[in-house]
């Protein structure tokens, strides 16, 4: 939206866009008025026809909203993320203006007094996020976030992340006695993979001559759509090729034989699972 001087007519104009989704749907201008206001009125006036905030807009139509624009967008570990905040606020929204930005402060600090940092930040970024959407899609007219304040508690102590030493890593895998879990936990340890991506790893994936394992996809279990346990890595990032050492090379080997037997093995069988990709 937007109210100038025309400088051809000396009178004032408006013009702007109309979105929805995200999307322009209209532009438009219109000149010919003696001040100012008149302008502004008329703006307001002519984008009533347009604006698509329904009369009872509430956080959950929002939401509803933008999952549903978010599904050809995003992950399903996003979407998936995203829902479990969501649920997490629906039940506090009901008793306040989803809109208000005292209210919304009020919500945040409530957080901060009951959860750590990061979660909090996590359901912060999350309505921001939210917010912006509806906004951009003119579902509402402004975004309460961008008034709200976390407590970045920069007087605390960061928890030290407790990380394993070889030591610590031999006294534990000596009590492990299933061969499979054995090699699963050094590939852990050894190539350091996130728990997905040693999951979703096919034999197909091991170049034991090379001494190399390809990670190019994650696994997530979703049990209502088999098709969907396989999707790719987390960021582009993530898509590496690295080297086994040779105490790591030696043991999936073994492992290897070992699934080889089975009648129904193929490449396209994961490392450490029976199930079928």
């Amino acid at each position: 939206m937007a109210v100038e001087l025309d400088k051809k007519t000396g009178k004032y104009m408006f013009a702007g866009k109309i979105y929805k989704d995200g999307k322009c749907i209209k532009r438009y201008r219109k000149r010919g008025f003696d001040s100012k206001w008149e302008a502004q009125k008329a703006e307001v006036e002519f984008r009533k026809d347009f604006f698509m905030l329904p009369s009872d807009m509430n956080f959950d139509r929002l939401y509803k909203a933008f999952k549903e624009y978010n599904k050809k967008y995003v992950k399903e570990s996003t979407l998936k993320s995203d829902e479990y905040l969501y649920n997490v606020l629906s039940k506090e929204m009901k008793d306040i203006d989803f809109l208000d930005k005292r209210q919304m402060q009020n919500l945040i600090n409530k957080f901060d007094e009951k959860y750590s940092k990061a979660y909090v930040s996590r359901i912060y970024f999350f309505l921001n996020k939210l917010y912006k959407f509806g906004v951009t899609s003119e579902y509402i007219q402004s975004n309460p976030m961008t008034y709200v304040k976390r407590d970045l508690r920069l007087n605390e102590r960061k928890e030290e992340m407790t990380i394993w030493q070889q030591y610590d890593f031999d006294l534990f895998i000596e009590e492990v006695d299933e061969q499979m879990m054995k090699c699963f936990y050094s590939v852990l340890f050894y190539m350091g993979l996130r728990k997905g991506e040693a999951m979703a790893l096919q034999w197909k994936d091991i170049d034991f001559r090379k001494q190399t394992i390809d990670i190019n996809k994650t696994y997530r279990y979703k049990e209502e759509d088999p098709n969907k346990w396989l999707t790719p890595p987390k960021t582009n990032n993530s898509y590496r090729t690295i080297t086994m050492p040779n105490t790591l090379s030696k043991m999936l080997r073994e492992w290897f034989l070992e699934c080889s037997k089975w009648d129904d093995y193929t490449k396209d069988k994961f490392v450490f699972g029976y199930y079928k990709p």
